[in-house]
């Protein structure tokens, strides 16, 4: 009898049900395995996911030990990583459900979720339109990833969250060294293996949390007052995903009547047998941070003939 006794109280100790001696806060328990559309689990540390409060836009405070303690190491600093078995879990101070997004390392999403602590599956289909995000700081050089797009990808957008806009509406457009601003590109050996390849000097100065890299423009009366242009004097696209006259986009005389006059986008196909890194450079300014999304679809040469993995 009192080894079942034992056992009961353990069960209710692991789903944060009862309090331990000294403990000021109630813990409550979360977990969930994120699967593919085959009910197969993700390799481990393949699968992050972030944590919100339902009813709000900040993160959750999130626990890895039952005591709820706040010293170094305890205290979860998000996104969370999948473990072994792709589970991903911690311990919470309120009952409340939660809202959450999980992402695969190789490409798929599941947004948008509404987690209880009686949820325990996510599914994040392998087919289909891929996308992938990473984390971004200050860091002056260019800085890897370690998420990769695979061979057979074909790169069709960027999206940034930028969490550190100063309030200013973008820098002056003489500004030849705008501050702050973020680069993404490739590391490796190959033609587009810069850290600008596809996110050039874009400024992060903006008030909008979420921002599409694109080409900047400037209004140029045309002489004789038969109309007005628009020069693209910039783009913040970078070189292998976006045509721009003179490929880099800025104008030969940008305060005279020249510029480009014309932009357009164009997707970029992975064909490096190995894949390609992101990497990801900023400026030198304290408190730059954000994440990266990029949506891409994979095409058969990119397929793997091992088992899925």
């Amino acid at each position: 009898m009192k080894t079942m006794i034992r056992k009961f109280v353990a069960s209710l100790l692991a789903l944060g049900l009862v309090l331990l001696p000294g403990q000021a806060l109630a813990q409550y328990y979360f977990w969930w395995q994120v699967v593919d559309e085959y009910g197969k689990p993700f390799p481990s540390q393949t699968i992050s996911c972030s944590v919100y409060e339902l009813a709000s836009h900040g993160a959750a405070e999130l626990f890895l030990q039952p005591s709820l303690a706040r010293h170094a190491g305890v205290l979860t600093s998000m996104p969370l990583l999948s473990d072994a078995t792709s589970r991903v879990h911690f311990y919470s101070a309120t009952s409340d459900d939660k809202r959450a997004v999980c992402y695969y390392a190789r490409g798929g999403a599941a947004t948008d979720l509404r987690l209880s602590r009686n949820t325990h599956n996510v599914m994040i289909d392998r087919q289909g339109r891929k996308i992938v995000r990473f984390p971004y700081v200050t860091n002056t050089g260019a800085t890897r990833t370690g998420i990769w797009l695979p061979r057979g990808a074909v790169l069709k957008d960027i999206i940034v969250q930028n969490l550190s806009g100063s309030g200013q509406t973008d820098a002056p457009a003489s500004d030849v060294n705008p501050e702050p601003h973020l680069n993404v590109g490739f590391a490796g050996e190959h033609v587009v293996s810069l850290p600008h390849s596809l996110v050039n000097r874009m400024h992060l100065t903006r008030t909008a949390e979420w921002v599409r890299p694109g080409p900047r423009y400037r209004t140029v009366v045309v002489s004789g007052g038969s109309g007005t242009q628009f020069h693209v004097i910039a783009s913040h696209r970078g070189e292998a995903i976006a045509d721009t006259c003179g490929r880099g986009g800025v104008s030969t005389a940008p305060q005279a009547n020249a510029g480009c006059l014309f932009y357009q986008d164009r997707a970029l196909e992975i064909h490096f047998a190995g894949g390609l890194e992101l990497v990801y450079q900023t400026s030198n300014t304290p408190g730059i941070s954000g994440h990266v999304y990029l949506l891409f679809d994979s095409y058969h040469t990119g397929l793997s003939t091992q088992p899925i993995q």
